[in-house]
């Protein structure tokens, strides 16, 4: 009987797993997504959420108070993270505020992806200097369950 660890089954193929992902890293780059879709797109619901809860402030000095519902509790509470890996650029590539374009700078395109917000949030194992030498073959989870 061959046991696999959750956690190494949610890693990429690249990493050893099978690729599955997580609900709460899924439900975490939603909401990373619906921050994007805030800054960038002029649709209705978006337009809507700026009336209804930014009131002419930047999202990055926004903040919930108690009877908000929870969707904008949730996308403030992830807000920080997106922010931190988007850009504003303008056609001359300098970073301004008026007239500029959102980039995203997980992706060397700019666009945004949901696997770039994904792997922005999932979890990543440490891999210590005797895995590097050695190989996973000494590692003790598959040691233990190799019977």
């Amino acid at each position: 009987m061959h046991v696999w660890n959750w956690q190494d089954i949610c890693k990429p193929k690249s990493e050893g797993g099978v690729e599955l992902r997580r609900i709460k890293d899924m439900n975490q780059a939603s909401c990373i997504r619906l921050v994007w879709r805030l800054c960038t797109q002029h649709t209705l619901w978006s337009q809507w959420m700026k009336a209804q809860y930014m009131k002419e402030i930047h999202i990055s000095n926004v903040t919930t108070s108690l009877l908000d519902p929870g969707t904008w509790k949730w996308i403030c509470s992830l807000k920080s993270q997106a922010l931190s890996n988007m850009g504003i650029i303008n056609e001359n590539g300098l970073v301004t505020v008026g007239n500029a374009k959102w980039k995203w700078t997980c992706t060397s395109t700019g666009f945004f992806y949901f696997k770039s917000a994904w792997n922005l949030i999932r979890l990543r194992e440490l891999i210590f200097s005797w895995q590097i030498l050695f190989g996973s073959l000494f590692t003790v989870q598959k040691w233990l369950y190799a019977c």
